[in-house]
């Protein structure tokens, strides 16, 4: 019975070996799987806290790159159709500049001219200038400027700002003569020199709002870098807080594999000598 309760003690030691071995194995294959240095809180609670915070600020350092990035495409939409705007206000200017009052044929020829571009100014403002269903250039972003929260810190420069005109023909021009009404064919004909100045005052709202647009894609385009460093600033933390070191941990592994079945020979081994010792008793005399 001595020997008998010895070989029972040994083989629970033996179990509870293998026991924290297949546990040991348990843990590692999971880390691997996941390429993590910890699957649950409780392994590592300071580690899991301080990842917490990087994950939570990376989701928001991720949405304000996306608004930053909006504000970018935005504005250069919106640049777009201005310098388009003002390509057609210079070409529209020469045309005048070419005129010929005392020539029929050619107050004929620069008027169409000007109706001609004009209503390519008024599509501009209309239909072919938007960004995700909203219309740029038609005026409405003058007045109500489109927003954009690319930033947390709680300052007003959180927040950005894109404005930019209208380029229809009706709104550019001067306080008297808007260029939808220059006429040249008219019983008042429009004169040379009112038509230019009409152009010029286009020309120079349509350059500042161009400005603006540009300052604000130029802006952003820095902003969305910074933050793209940023975001790869928190990658590298959350790596080196959670992620894991495959090679380190397969070595972790294969030695709690060995572990694991040398247990496991132990333990058949206890076992069998135990069978052996109970057989030898119940054939003694």
């Amino acid at each position: 019975m001595y020997l008998t309760g010895t070989g029972s003690s040994t083989a629970m030691r033996i179990a509870a070996y293998q026991a924290q071995a297949l546990m040991a194995v348990d843990q590692s294959t999971a880390r691997i799987a996941s390429s993590r240095r910890f699957t649950s809180f409780a392994e590592d609670s300071v580690a899991a806290t301080v990842e917490i915070s990087l994950r939570t600020q990376r989701g928001a350092a991720t949405l304000y790159l996306r608004a930053t990035q909006d504000a970018v495409t935005t504005a250069d939409a919106a640049s777009a159709g201005l310098q388009t705007a003002s390509d057609l206000l210079i070409e529209l200017r020469n045309d005048v500049l070419a005129l010929n009052a005392a020539d029929p044929a050619s107050v004929s020829a620069v008027q169409e001219q000007v109706d001609t571009l004009t209503a390519e100014l008024t599509r501009i403002s209309a239909t072919t200038t938007a960004a995700d269903g909203t219309k740029l250039l038609d005026g409405s972003i003058a007045s109500t400027p489109l927003s954009f929260k690319v930033a947390g810190t709680g300052s007003a420069s959180d927040d950005v700002q894109l404005t930019a005109i209208a380029v229809d023909a009706a709104h550019l021009g001067t306080g008297p003569l808007k260029l939808d009404s220059i006429d040249f064919t008219a019983g008042s004909p429009t004169t040379q020199s009112d038509a230019l100045a009409a152009i010029d005052a286009a020309q120079a709202a349509v350059t500042a709002s161009l400005a603006s647009t540009g300052g604000v894609s130029a802006a952003m385009g820095y902003h969305a870098s910074a933050i793209g460093s940023q975001i790869s600033g928190l990658d590298s933390g959350l790596d080196t807080i959670s992620g894991l070191d495959v090679a380190q941990e397969t070595v972790t592994l294969t030695a709690a594999q060995l572990r694991a079945e040398a247990a496991s020979a132990m333990l058949a081994q206890v076992n069998n000598l135990q069978l052996s010792m109970v057989r030898q008793l119940l054939m003694a005399p």
